[in-house]
């Protein structure tokens, strides 16, 4: 079977939704489904066509032209038409004629769901499509009511599968379009994360690290959706209370500049370790492998991977409510939760964990049994082509 993933995202771009939509094709193609990946080009150096772990990538160059006029026709529509990249219309129907696609599956409504569409409506080919998070809800830049009410549904009933990662974005699927999307969460590799006592040695010496140090780490995009500096705010009460703590803060994004300052502003840059974003997975591995406690703020998640990645390293986690992560999450059983834009609460229940090693490791046990038995990527990549 020939699976063809249309995606506004891809590597090398790094988040949570592109590394779960690579893991699912890495399992897939080790399970003998042969993956194709067609997604727009986001840097100059980008390739047109490349092997990525044998998933074959293609790339479509932006058109400026045609882009300009799909944003000014999206602004005079009222968003009834949203910017979608038309441009790659006509790479996705070569693509499907050349290689015998049998399924598509989109991944979002942002910016690509227009090739699915036109490509179902030429084939008549099975379509499935993922919601996964802020195309569907986002706290910072809602979804214009207009989307709703006309593009959504459209595309939606287009399809024959529709899935989504969580029951938060299920629901608001259901509330806005009476449409019910079937709860298939995001997966992790058991066998890639899992906790081991190596010393690692380069990035202790390369962080400035000791064996003393107790490590909360963040893997997280920097971007305002975050709100990253309220984790900084907990970490200074964290760091004035707890001796030897240091926080890794692992990901990249726009905020990062504002993120460093307020270290420096708030005198706790010796105890924050910015590393920018870590991949491969066999690599973000060891720096889970230092930790004691994962700690994020977040103000929305449609799912969150990096708990499950957490979860299956054995760590306690303390966040936010944040809605997706919720389906993941037992406050008080497998971590703690708590409101958003407290960094008091976050820091509280951070310390408590640095304080009390038998609840970590009983926390941590739980979290790996758990990882192990229900998200792991074999049965979650299964379910969806069922």
């Amino acid at each position: 079977m020939k699976i063809l993933h249309i995606t506004p995202y891809f590597l090398p771009t790094i988040g949570g939704a592109e590394l779960g939509l690579y893991n699912l094709c890495r399992y897939l193609e080790k399970e003998g489904f042969k993956q194709y990946i067609i997604a727009p080009k986001r840097g100059k150096d980008e390739k047109s066509c490349e092997k990525i772990d044998n998933i074959k990538v293609y790339r479509y160059a932006p058109n400026k032209i045609l882009r300009y006029s799909n944003i000014v026709l999206s602004k005079i529509s009222g968003n009834i038409i949203p910017e979608q990249h038309i441009e790659g219309v006509f790479k996705t129907i070569r693509l499907i004629e050349n290689e015998n696609i049998d399924i598509i599956h989109m991944h979002y409504f942002r910016n690509t769901s227009i090739l699915g569409y036109l490509a179902k409506k030429k084939f008549k080919i099975p379509v499935v499509i993922e919601l996964i998070g802020d195309d569907i809800y986002d706290p910072v830049y809602p979804v214009p009511e207009n989307l709703w009410r006309y593009y959504y549904p459209k595309i939606l009933n287009n399809c024959d599968v529709i899935t989504t990662v969580s029951s938060f974005v299920g629901k608001i699927i259901y509330e806005k379009t009476g449409i019910k999307a079937e709860i298939i969460p995001y997966g992790v590799d058991t066998n890639i994360f899992k906790p081991f006592d190596a010393q690692i040695d380069y990035i202790q010496e390369k962080y400035n690290l000791s064996k003393k140090d107790r490590i909360v780490i963040a893997v997280q995009r920097l971007e305002p959706r975050k709100k990253v500096q309220v984790l900084l705010y907990a970490a200074k009460k964290v760091i004035d209370e707890v001796s030897n703590v240091k926080f890794l803060i692992i990901g990249d994004g726009p905020d990062r500049d504002n993120l460093e300052r307020l270290t420096k502003k708030l005198g706790i840059s010796s105890n924050i370790i910015f590393t920018g974003a870590i991949f491969p997975d066999k690599e973000l591995v060891k720096y889970y492998s230092l930790a004691d406690i994962f700690s994020i703020h977040t103000l929305h998640e449609g799912f969150g991977i990096v708990f499950l990645e957490a979860m299956a390293m054995g760590l306690p986690i303390v966040t936010t409510y944040a809605h997706g992560n919720e389906d993941i999450i037992e406050n008080g059983k497998n971590g703690f939760m708590v409101e958003p834009n407290n960094p008091d609460k976050l820091a509280e229940k951070i310390i408590y964990l640095l304080n009390n090693e038998e609840i970590r490791r009983k926390i941590g046990k739980l979290n790996r049994k758990e990882a192990v038995e229900k998200y792991d990527w074999k049965n979650i990549a299964e379910s969806e082509y069922e």
